[in-house]
């Protein structure tokens, strides 16, 4: 399998067989299920970083909804996330349902910071300390999962006895 640097980031496409399947910022080329174990391997960390990084950028980036002073709309970005681990066939079963709990809890972040957030500067004391802590849960739990995410990821390079 061949993969190289795309000069388009954002250009998904999806193909099947032997066609080229285009991902986030590297192209997946060839038949998928007959590629050495290396070559599985460099997939797999390549995917992992560009998701991470995806992850990181719309919780934390300069559009973040985490970080930002006001709310953006990230409804799209999730989706394409969500898309992007959805169609990568060349990932582990045990890391697509890692990745697909870390993006089911930042739309469920999102959707609380979007709806609460905004309602911020009429809330009283108790429940402004109510929404920091909700909002603290929901960054250590992304902290958590992103973990054990990384420790799938450990599992699947160096086998389950690493």
């Amino acid at each position: 399998m061949d993969y190289q640097k795309s000069q388009s980031s954002h250009n998904f496409g999806v193909g099947t067989g032997n066609t080229i399947k285009k991902r986030h910022d590297f192209y997946l080329s060839g038949n998928s299920f007959n590629i050495t174990s290396s070559e599985k391997i460099g997939v797999v960390q390549k995917f992992s970083d560009s998701f991470l990084e995806q992850v990181a950028s719309i919780c934390f980036g300069d559009k973040g909804f985490f970080s930002a002073s006001t709310v953006p709309d990230v409804n799209a970005d999730i989706l394409r996330l969500r898309n992007f681990v959805s169609t990568t066939l060349a990932i582990p079963n045990s890391l697509v349902s890692k990745a697909n709990n870390i993006i089911d809890l930042l739309n469920d972040a999102y959707v609380f910071v979007s709806t609460e957030k905004p309602k911020l500067t009429q809330m009283n004391d108790e429940n402004s300390e109510k929404y920091s802590d909700e909002f603290n849960n929901f960054q250590v739990k992304l902290t958590e999962l992103e973990e054990n995410y990384l420790n799938s990821l450990r599992d699947y390079i160096y086998g389950k006895e690493s």
